[in-house]
């Protein structure tokens, strides 16, 4: 089975956010994320799967003080260290492979995979949503945030009409997209695009794939909605975007 480099990672491990999980502020996104759900338990087991730096575990403690204390697990050292140094030891911080969860089953009441289920290598993303689904008890929930290859392809084509606009024909515009915004995508049919400046590749997911690989690992009840991005706030950071902006994928899953 072939994995991500860890050496790769943990050389983009400082600006990690902005670089994979999402174009803007890991504050907004933050806020964004706690107001798609609540965990309504007094007293609930967490686990954080690929938990980087550990933004969200920072904010998820400061939120729900109660929770029992949180297990998070990342395979790059050097993240895990940026996490211990931003939270402290309030947190069970392990170095894991996510296909190889280190818990016995049925051990959590929430697990959260925030852009972490974006390995290159398809048997490890269909190893990790087995294992999540493993470690995670009978009336839990999976809850996840997924690049959109979907808004990625609407970036495509609003850029190729935006040069149509500027007077080129239709052919010259599909040549300029694949020439500038389109130079990171790696394969267009697969999902795979790669991340700036660096050797690495990270998976995007259609609505259908999240659907279908969560329902081959043994989750019920997905609910899978646009995690939206408003035009204003993609203009900001100069990104191209329809009127409707951009967006990743909010998933909840019961086992």
């Amino acid at each position: 089975m072939l994995t991500m480099p860890i050496d790769k990672w943990n050389s983009i491990s400082e600006d990690y956010f902005e670089k994979v999980l999402t174009p803007f502020s890991n504050s907004f996104s933050t806020k964004l994320f706690f107001s798609k759900f609540t965990i309504e338990e007094t007293i609930a087991r967490v686990l954080d799967a690929g938990c980087g730096n550990g933004y969200f575990l920072k904010e998820l403690i400061s939120r729900y003080p109660h929770l029992t204390k949180p297990a998070a697990i990342d395979f790059s050292d050097k993240m895990l260290e940026n996490a211990r140094k931003r939270i402290g030891s309030c947190v069970q911080l392990i170095c894991s492979k996510m296909e190889y969860l280190p818990f016995a089953g049925n051990s959590f009441d929430y697990i959260f995979a925030i852009n972490s289920l974006i390995a290159d290598d398809r048997s490890v993303r269909e190893w990790s949503f087995k294992e999540l689904n493993r470690v995670l008890n009978s009336s839990g929930k999976l809850i996840l945030l997924l690049p959109s290859l979907e808004s990625y392809w609407e970036q495509l084509h609003v850029a190729r009409e935006n040069f149509i606009s500027d007077g080129m024909d239709e052919k010259q515009a599909v040549w300029e997209v694949y020439d500038t915004i389109n130079k990171r995508l790696f394969d267009p049919i697969g999902g795979y695009v790669n991340v700036e400046n660096s050797a690495l590749r990270i998976k995007l997911y259609t609505r259908w794939e999240i659907r279908k690989n969560i329902e081959a690992a043994g989750f019920s009840n997905v609910m899978i909605d646009r995690y939206q991005y408003s035009y204003e706030h993609c203009t900001k950071h100069n990104l191209i975007c329809s009127n409707e902006g951009l967006f990743d994928w909010f998933v909840i899953a019961q086992k």
